[in-house]
Formats: C-alpha cells, structure tokens, sequence
C-alpha cells in the first residue's frame, strides 16, 4: 500500500515523527528501510501495488486482491507510483545525506 506521491509521504512520516517522538537519526533510518524495501519489491514480478489516495477505495481494492481478484492496469499503475516514489525517496535522501 503506497501513498500517492512524495509529497503525500513525507506528510504521513513527519505526522508519525511527531506523534511518535522519532529523532531525525530514526526517520533517517526509515526512510532508508523504506527505500530499500521498495526497490526489492519493484524487482519481483509477485507483488501487488495499491495506491491509497481514499481508505474506503482502499480497503475495498487490498480486499479484492485478497480474494483473488486482480487488475493487471490498477497494480502497472500503482507500480508507476511506486517507481516515481523510489525516484523522489533516492532525491531526497542524497540532498539530506
């Protein structure tokens, strides 16, 4: 399950930092994890990739997948997501090193 954009990420993350008393050395760390955790998934042709731009949709297309029912066009376009979130992560990460 991806966030629709960087933007969007980096808002949820800075949210949970907050809430959750994360010093900077830790979110580093996760995102890091993130991005590695992201760019194995992109190389494995099993995964299953959902967008969550609005949780009912949400849950309503994780629960489809559960159920076996799958859409070859929404997971290549949650995938494209994901390639553009890598990208922007891989971005951010070298400015912030």
């Amino acid at each position: 399950v991806l966030p629709p954009d960087f933007y969007t990420w980096q808002e949820r993350l800075t949210k949970r930092h907050e809430d959750n008393h994360m010093n900077p050395a830790e979110l580093q760390k996760r995102l890091e994890t993130a991005g590695h955790e992201l760019k194995e998934a992109l190389n494995k042709s099993y995964f299953e990739y959902v967008v969550n731009k609005d949780l009912d949709l949400t849950v309503k297309i994780v629960d489809e997948i559960a159920h076996g029912s799958k859409s070859a066009e929404k997971n290549e376009n949650a995938k494209s997501v994901a390639k553009q979130l890598l990208a922007d992560l891989e971005t951010f990460l070298a400015k912030n090193s």
